[in-house]
């Protein structure tokens, strides 16, 4: 008995000095990009999408309302893609746009109903070494509350605008952009890292609109601020993640 004890203790003992070791091995960010060579090549895709939402949360469920508009002659993708690999060129790896997806594909990674992974043989044919793909991202973002306001979660995906309404009055209304960028090591088909964030900037201008009465020639005029938002966003999440100080 105290043998078959003994031998159980050491196996226990084992298996955590392996866990311990396993985990003490394991790279951050910074040091995984730094063990790839300068020189290779990136395929950037922002899949952010034209799909404009706006969004109301109220006092209570029953306040909530969603609705969206299309933006797809903002071309925001092509205009970051350009944005991104022009202010990459002194930079580590060769960025890249895609030559040729199924716009299938693209469709399900906006819809969340796919990981951008799906897209890692599309980029490996065209002989990039990495891929890289900014793409919308639900998750929640807290505003903060003041003296007569508690805190609010909401939950955003994509680019729009939000509003919160307190008994039918306004409290704020915001531009946003909700995102995550993933980085996928094509040589070993998996992914690196991600980074998912929410930008947010109050809006002056549509403050007062009534979203039920809001037309694409109203939020035309945050055309310009919102592309802000989504390049400050998307180079800052390539940033953290190691892969390019893209200023």
């Amino acid at each position: 008995m105290y043998i078959q004890m003994k031998s159980f203790t050491l196996k226990l003992t084992l298996l955590a000095f392996f866990f311990i070791n396993l985990n003490g091995c394991a790279l951050t960010p910074k040091e995984k990009m730094a063990t790839y060579q300068n020189g290779g090549k990136l395929v950037y895709i922002s899949l952010i999408g034209d799909s404009f939402e706006t969004s109301v949360t109220g006092t209570t469920i029953f306040n909530n309302d969603s609705s969206r508009l299309n933006v797809s002659d903002w071309n925001i993708d092509s205009n970051l893609q350009k944005a991104v690999i022009e202010s990459s060129k002194d930079e580590k790896f060769n960025f890249q746009t895609i030559e040729f997806i199924e716009t299938s594909k693209f469709a399900s990674i906006t819809s969340e109903t796919s990981e951008p992974d799906i897209l890692m043989s599309d980029a490996k044919k065209q002989g990039a070494d990495f891929l890289v793909v900014f793409a919308p991202k639900y998750q929640g973002y807290i505003h903060q509350g003041d003296l007569f306001n508690n805190p609010v979660t909401q939950y955003l995906s994509g680019i729009g605008l939000t509003k919160l309404s307190k008994f039918g009055n306004e409290r704020s209304t915001s531009i946003y952009s909700s995102s995550k960028t993933y980085i996928y090591d094509l040589n070993t088909m998996e992914e690196i890292g991600s980074k998912p964030t929410v930008g947010m900037r109050f809006s002056k201008e549509l403050h007062n609109i009534e979203f039920d009465k809001l037309k694409p020639s109203d939020i035309e005029a945050i055309k310009a601020e919102l592309m802000d938002i989504v390049v400050l966003q998307a180079k800052n999440q390539l940033r953290d993640l190691y892969i390019c100080n893209c200023w």
